[in-house]
């Protein structure tokens, strides 16, 4: 595989790039999910039911547990290919300004998925 050849630097980057995006993707997905299924809940309403832990998990309704898989694992490992190929199309050719824009591109939408959840 291409992606597997080259410097160990490289490796890393590329490492980095993808745990960034795949990072912006999962908080993204999960605000969503959140927002969508449950409103617009407090920081107190989270903490209350991060208390419950696994035990609160075990207990819960299956058809919560089926939407969070759905959106919260399979949309951002779905999701993941596509953004990365989408990425690859815009640096293809001779592109110049997608060149520079490559290089912000994950902390960017690290970035605007962090803001979400503020």
């Amino acid at each position: 595989m291409k992606i597997l050849t080259g410097s160990p630097t490289h490796r890393a980057f590329l490492l980095i790039r993808t745990g960034s995006y795949l990072v912006a993707i999962l908080l993204f997905c999960s605000n969503y999910w959140i927002n969508r299924y449950f409103g617009k809940p407090d920081i107190d309403q989270i903490s209350y039911h991060l208390q419950f832990g696994a035990e609160g998990l075990a207990s819960s309704d299956p058809a919560v547990l089926r939407r969070f898989v759905r959106w919260c694992v399979l949309a951002p490992l779905l999701l993941l290919p596509l953004v990365l190929a989408a990425e690859r199309w815009a640096v293809s050719g001779r592109r110049r300004f997608s060149f520079r824009m490559r290089a912000i591109l994950p902390a960017a939408a690290l970035l605007t998925a962090s803001t979400l959840w503020l």
